[in-house]
């Protein structure tokens, strides 16, 4: 998994995901699409995620 998405689980299912290019006000690159649709499908094959949040690092979203 690329470093341009975090996730984090917690223990009530939810799904914290986290772009991670503050640098770049988290403007997506081919890494980070292709590490994000694979966060998202990996949450959708999940049985421990029960909703997802996504977010950005730094001030911009």
């Amino acid at each position: 998994m690329s470093d341009t998405i975090l996730q984090q689980l917690d223990e009530d299912g939810v799904l914290l995901i986290t772009l991670n290019r503050p640098e770049k006000k988290n403007a997506f690159n081919k890494e980070q699409w292709v590490a994000f649709r694979e966060a998202i499908n990996a949450a959708k094959d999940s049985p421990k995620v029960a909703c997802v949040v996504i977010t950005g690092a730094g001030k911009d979203f």
